[in-house]
């Protein structure tokens, strides 16, 4: 986030840098390496393979068996025995026949069931977000440098993903995807009919505060000139 030559900054932004406090953003039970994202690709990211269906249907029963009654557990088990002697056998080849041709077959299709048809409120229930702390602020310029260092903080980081300084996440020895952090700024979600769509827009150099119902668009960095 560059601060214009010209000008002088609104308010006196944070002088910490988040470069110092990467590790604070990551979830704190994984760990990391010290080696930035090079290849946003990650070659060495595990395919998300298909589990035998009958660990998925073990795993189901185990995941139902305390919501249910004796009963409607006995008829739960009779239902998935048929389905495992059924149409499971051949809908778990038509899965495994995707799950060999790509190296994320839920992915997609988690996004599309998950958040994208999901037709709840969509600020309530699916978009990502963060609530602060409750703040005391003592007028309106206190608020307003509150508010400053918030949008140079999330500047700073949208610089590191961009620039590929994120360290690689891992769980134990096994890269988790990195590439979640670059779909958190400059994505936006499009009503459709039956199903939404994700647009994003990497290059957005600009961010949007509302507030009282006032939409305002804030190109780069709040300043002020000098004259």
């Amino acid at each position: 986030m560059r601060i214009p030559k010209y000008g002088m900054a609104l308010l006196n932004m944070t002088k910490t840098s988040l470069l110092q406090r990467t590790k604070q953003l990551l979830p704190a039970r994984y760990s990391s390496t010290k080696e930035s994202l090079s290849d946003p690709k990650q070659l060495n990211l595990l395919p998300y393979h298909v589990l035998p269906l009958k660990e998925t249907l073990s795993r189901f029963m185990s995941t139902v068996e305390p919501l249910l009654t004796p009963t409607e557990m006995k008829r739960q088990m009779k239902i998935t025995e048929e389905f495992l002697n059924g149409e499971g056998s051949s809908l778990q080849k038509l899965l495994e026949d995707v799950g060999s041709k790509e190296k994320n077959w839920l992915a997609d299709r988690w996004l599309k069931a998950a958040y994208l048809q999901y037709r709840s409120p969509v600020t309530v229930f699916v978009s990502p977000g963060m609530t602060f702390p409750r703040q005391v602020f003592k007028d309106e310029h206190d608020f307003l440098a509150y508010t400053s260092k918030v949008i140079f903080g999330l500047g700073e980081f949208n610089d590191m993903v961009k620039a590929h300084q994120i360290p690689i996440v891992k769980m134990g020895n096994n890269e988790l995807d990195n590439s979640q952090f670059g779909k958190v700024f400059g994505t936006c979600r499009i009503p459709r009919r039956g199903t939404d769509e994700i647009v994003y827009n990497p290059c957005s150099n600009y961010v949007v505060v509302i507030y009282k119902n006032h939409v305002s668009k804030i190109q780069h960095i709040l300043y002020m000139s000098e004259t």
